[in-house]
């Protein structure tokens, strides 16, 4: 059976159970392979309100989490400003904390070469008739 989608494969199933009583009469016993398979599909039915609350609640527990990573982001900053106001913005110790300290800026390689000249390209040679 290919694979499908959860109410598809439960439209089959009962799409199965439907078919299936109606040639009751010329299956000897199937009825008793039917009922398990009724309960099974009523199950489900009862279940999937259940999945679909969970899932909504779910949701707003997630957008409960974002908001308080937010509330920490935010709180954490404004420690770490007052951790910088204290010792100082190019203290060391503030790596300790999680935030950096303010160093002088490295020069690189490329600032200390001369550039090369920009190179002109020459025409080609033209041949005359």
């Amino acid at each position: 059976m290919p694979k499908s989608t959860i109410s598809g494969q439960m439209v089959d199933h009962e799409n199965l159970v439907v078919t299936a009583k109606a040639s009751a009469a010329e299956v000897p016993g199937i009825a008793t392979y039917l009922a398990p398979l009724e309960q099974v599909l009523a199950d489900l039915k009862e279940l999937n309100p259940r999945l679909e609350t969970r899932k909504g609640v779910k949701q707003q527990e997630i957008q409960e989490r974002q908001a308080l990573l937010k509330k920490a982001k935010d709180l954490a900053s404004r420690i770490r400003a007052a951790l910088k106001a204290h010792f100082g913005l190019a203290n060391e110790r503030l790596v300790e904390f999680g935030a950096r300290p303010v160093r002088p800026r490295a020069k690189s390689q490329k600032n200390n070469q001369p550039e090369p000249a920009p190179q002109t390209p020459t025409p080609a040679p033209t041949a005359k008739p």
